[in-house]
Order: C-alpha cells, then sequence, then structure tokens
C-alpha cells in the first residue's frame, strides 16, 4: 500500500530535470501543500508507485524518458495510476 505524501495537505509532484525550474516552481507553489520533486522521468514513477499525489506539474523536454513517457506510464499503468 502507498502512503498518502503530506498527509491532509495537497500533494503536488514538480517534475522537471533542470533543478533551478524545480526549485523555483516548488517556491512558487509550496503554500499550496506538500510538494515533491523529481529530476527525471524513471525518478517520478518511482516517486508515484510509492506515494499518491493530487497533482503532478511534468516538464516535457527530459533527457531518456521525456514527459509524453511519463505521462503515458501514469495513464496505462494501474499500479503509478492510483
Amino acid at each position: 500500500m502507498r502512503e498518502r505524501a503530506g498527509g491532509d495537505q495537497a500533494r503536488i509532484l514538480v517534475v522537471d530535470d533542470t533543478p533551478a525550474n524545480a526549485k523555483l516552481l516548488s517556491d512558487l507553489i509550496e503554500h499550496h501543500g506538500y510538494v515533491a520533486t523529481a529530476a527525471a522521468g524513471p525518478e517520478a514513477i518511482a516517486a508515484l508507485q510509492r506515494a499518491t499525489y493530487d497533482l503532478v506539474l511534468l516538464d516535457i523536454v527530459m533527457p531518456g524518458m521525456d514527459g509524453y513517457d511519463v505521462c503515458r506510464t501514469i495513464r496505462n499503468d494501474a499500479d503509478v495510476r492510483r
């Protein structure tokens, strides 16, 4: 069973391979709830398998597994989508 990240707060996962972008976005939205970050597609998938998030903010242009691949995985894999 996956844990609920952030307790009763909104749970947001920011996925961006550029650390400055991830930090800026996280800083801008942190007052809305718990914010976690992932620097790559596989890291995002692993985070989604461990915990449930209300919102995933996903960079499209990333090396290796791009944002479209991550989105497809989320849609097609029940273990990630829950």
